[in-house]
């Protein structure tokens, strides 16, 4: 059994949101000693029918076993006419075997046949193993829907309350005035009502007031900040797929683009919203140029393939275009470009070397002699 600490085992709910607790004691209606004796009679039955039992608790100083723990041990301490047993302590250190997959031709086949995004090639870096699981045997953590929204469900709503502010103004710039923010405000407020408050307690509000503050400043940001001069917004949260060739053949690889703009001064611009964690960016490309082309210091270098696949599409489909990519963090309403102003080489230099580094990925996935493994520090 785990967690068998005070405030975990017994669980008891101090206070009634209806009747206080003063009131039901003067009626002699203690619920509260009550619910402890139903949990300690369930708690004891369990472990008697048990040939043998293991109870877990953490030993810290804001942290002290259970009462239940104590009674055991007091029990114990009497049978034996001895107080203060030995506990013994054992410091234990689990090394697991090295985990690999090894490939076979089905693999292979379906490794070929997959539409590859960046997050995948991501993961690839991170942990082959859990490449394999997810990508390979199509495997996922089951969602538990009762959770309280976590920040990939507020992500989620925010991305979709831009795209119905701002997809009617696809081929055109907006013009951020007051009747604009009225309409943001109303899309934002029937929008957080049907998701994020049916999802949420009595607490709702402190969320809603958060982004919705956010909000704010971002939308006076798009309408004053010099990066945001648009002429027209040219896509808004579109999935495209693509196909970049490489020595392994033409790989097929899927975008997701959150909205793409042609600024005023003829700049084709892609902005990746952020609403929680911001995916690296690549190091300097001189780093990424002189690195060892092994999954390590791709990993180590390139971080995060997000920019430089956005980068392959914007140079094949607007080749004529100064173009430029862009996490936008909605939570400091920082802006981090792929390529900035001090460091601008050529679009042909760029390409080169995170093809490179992307073909050598895709070969080792490729590989029948390279096994699906866990980085050496997972085992």
């Amino acid at each position: 059994i785990l967690d068998v600490n005070e405030n975990v085992l017994p669980h008891l709910n101090i206070y009634d949101p209806l009747i206080p607790r003063e009131v039901m004691v003067s009626l002699n209606l203690d619920r509260l000693e009550l619910e402890e004796e139903i949990q300690r009679y369930q708690f004891m039955r369990l472990i008697s029918s048990a040939k043998e039992v293991h109870l877990v608790y953490q030993e810290r100083a804001d942290k002290e076993r259970s009462r239940f723990v104590e009674e055991l041990i007091w029990e114990k301490e009497k049978a034996q006419k001895k107080v203060e047993i030995i506990e013994p302590h054992f410091t234990v250190k689990v090394h697991s075997p090295r985990k690999q997959i090894a490939k076979t031709p089905v693999m292979i086949e379906i490794l070929k046949n997959h539409t590859y995004s960046s997050s995948s090639i991501n993961l690839y870096l991170r942990n082959p193993l859990e490449f394999y699981y997810q990508y390979v045997l199509g495997l996922r953590e089951k969602e538990d829907l009762l959770d309280e929204p976590e920040n990939r469900q507020v992500g989620t709503f925010i991305h979709g309350v831009l795209e119905d502010v701002f997809k009617p103004y696809v081929g055109c710039a907006p013009q951020i005035d007051e009747a604009f923010r009225l309409h943001f405000r109303k899309i934002f407020h029937d929008r957080f009502e049907q998701t994020l408050a049916k999802a949420m307690k009595s607490d709702a509000f402190l969320l809603k007031s958060v982004i919705d503050a956010r909000m704010e400043r971002f939308l006076q940001q798009e309408a004053e900040q010099p990066l945001r001069q648009i002429q027209e917004i040219l896509f808004i949260e579109k999935k495209f797929e693509d196909v970049i060739p490489l020595s392994v053949g033409n790989v097929k690889f899927v975008y997701r683009m959150d909205r793409v703009d042609r600024l005023r001064d003829g700049t084709v611009f892609l902005i990746d919203y952020k609403a929680g964690s911001v995916d690296p960016m690549p190091k300097a490309i001189d780093k990424i140029e002189g690195m060892e082309l092994s999954r390590e210091s791709i990993f180590e270098n390139v971080r995060s393939f997000q920019m430089p696949l956005y980068f392959f599409y914007l140079d094949k489909h607007f080749p004529n275009e100064e173009i430029n990519a862009a996490f936008y963090n909605l939570r400091t309403l920082e802006m981090d470009c792929f390529l900035k102003e001090k460091a601008m080489v050529d679009r042909g230099r760029i390409k080169e070397v995170y093809s490179k580094a992307l073909d050598f990925v895709m070969k080792e996935i490729l590989d029948p002699a390279v096994p699906f493994d866990a980085p050496s520090d997972l085992w």
